[in-house]
């Protein structure tokens, strides 16, 4: 692969799913992920797009049985658990996120995950302890910060979510789910300014 690789192919990605193209987008994702297996910004990408395509049941499905073709791909299996959270199997999604974790400790996704598990468990605490591993592993993960300012949000500390939320947002300043946080934040402070 050559030097900028990754970036003209997520453009490539991102301009045929802007032109509306979704099944070519989903194709050109597939393709980075097979030439940069270890890469959590394109499996991330990928796999947001083929659930837009397949829906949320085929799209658990469709992961499942690309985890089962290729077991060491911890990057893989942490999207799969990313999945099973969403579509709300949270014990399923907590064993094989535990699964990614003990293969790959540095695998900051599947902390993440493990803090929407929690989230979705009703446990803010468990949410909060999860997403600050995630920023510990992967410090310049945008989205790691986005689900620690989340959770602290979403727990009532304001304050502290938004400090999470100003680093995101400094690291990616496209990142539209750490802009729909800090706004979420500053209405729970009534601070409309």
């Amino acid at each position: 692969l050559y030097p900028g690789y990754l970036d003209a192919q997520m453009e490539l990605v991102h301009r045929l799913d802007r032109a509306g193209d979704l099944p070519a987008a989903v194709a050109a994702a597939r393709a980075a992920a097979a030439a940069l297996p270890a890469s959590a910004r394109v499996w991330g990408r990928y796999s947001e797009l083929l659930r837009r395509q397949v829906g949320p049941a085929a799209h658990v499905d469709r992961l499942r049985e690309l985890a089962a073709e290729d077991p060491d791909n911890t990057v893989l299996h942490a999207q799969f658990g990313g999945a099973l959270a969403d579509a709300g199997r949270l014990d399923e999604a907590a064993a094989v996120l535990r699964r990614v974790i003990e293969a790959a400790p540095g695998e900051g996704e599947a902390y993440q995950y493990m803090g929407v598990v929690e989230a979705r468990r009703g446990n803010p605490a468990g949410a909060i302890r999860w997403s600050r591993r995630a920023v510990e592993a992967a410090p310049r993960s945008s989205f790691a910060h986005t689900r620690l300012g989340g959770a602290l949000v979403n727990a009532g500390r304001e304050d502290d979510g938004l400090a999470a939320l100003r680093e995101a947002v400094a690291l990616d300043p496209q990142n539209p789910t750490a802009h729909q946080f800090t706004g979420i934040a500053y209405n729970r402070k009534r601070d409309y300014k």
